[in-house]
């Protein structure tokens, strides 16, 4: 159960530094798979942080960075990258 309330400025602060936590693995990781693990093992809160880094690392260096044997490993990886490809298709229609 969380003690602390979403709206409070003491949860605000909390979400403030696992931003900067995930920032600053994005930051020093020379790769994708450097930069999860550097969020993982920062401990605290990791998987959400891990979470951002992976999406922020994904963005900056494209999918194809990303471990082959991780999307292996994704029970939903099929279902991801359909709803993915759809996204991105949406995007460069707008674009046009």
């Amino acid at each position: 159960p969380r003690s602390t309330p979403l709206y409070s400025s003491a949860a605000s602060d909390v979400y403030k530094r696992q931003f900067q936590g995930a920032l600053h693995a994005v930051l020093q990781a020379t790769s994708y798979e450097e930069g999860v693990r550097l969020a993982i093992l920062a401990g605290g809160c990791n998987c959400s942080r891990a979470v951002q880094v992976g999406c922020l690392l994904g963005a900056i260096h494209g999918e194809e960075k990303i471990p082959t044997k991780w999307i292996e490993a994704t029970h939903s990886a099929a279902e991801i990258q359909s709803i993915m490809g759809k996204l991105s298709n949406k995007l460069a229609s707008q674009a046009a």
